[in-house]
């Protein structure tokens, strides 16, 4: 088996040195910034609330339900990706449902999950919210 049938390049994402808000500003950057994030996630439900998968998770959740806890820490050391996760999840709950930002997220959702239940929480609600 060779390597090329076993991983993809994602050549539309772009991973920046570094990441900040202005970057929304720049349309292309900002597309592909949203196709380039890399989710992690562990099925592991005790290990859910340590991936970026988890933590999509607990803020759709929270956005939903005032019972739901809705502040949310993330600690990690520098160049780790914190702002390029923060940028990502902006535009999942700043733009609509069928822009590219979007459906960049959720593919790239739909990769670290194997297509798996929490995509598809995530899609429906955020279609059916127009958030």
């Amino acid at each position: 088996m060779q390597l090329h049938e076993i991983v993809r390049i994602n050549e539309n994402g772009l991973v920046a040195n570094a990441v900040s808000f202005e970057l929304m500003d720049d349309p292309d950057k900002n597309l592909r910034l949203c196709q380039g994030f890399v989710f992690n996630y562990d099925p592991d439900p005790r290990q859910l609330k340590t991936s970026t998968i988890g933590v999509l998770d607990a803020l759709r959740r929270s956005f939903h339900s005032p019972s739901e806890p809705n502040v949310h820490l993330m600690v990690q050391d520098y160049g780790k990706g914190k702002s390029h996760f923060a940028l990502a999840i902006a535009n999942f709950f700043q733009k609509p449902f069928d822009s590219a930002e979007v459906q960049g997220v959720l593919e790239q959702v739909a990769y670290a999950t194997n297509q798996g239940s929490l995509l598809e929480g995530l899609t429906p609600t955020k279609n059916a919210a127009g958030i």
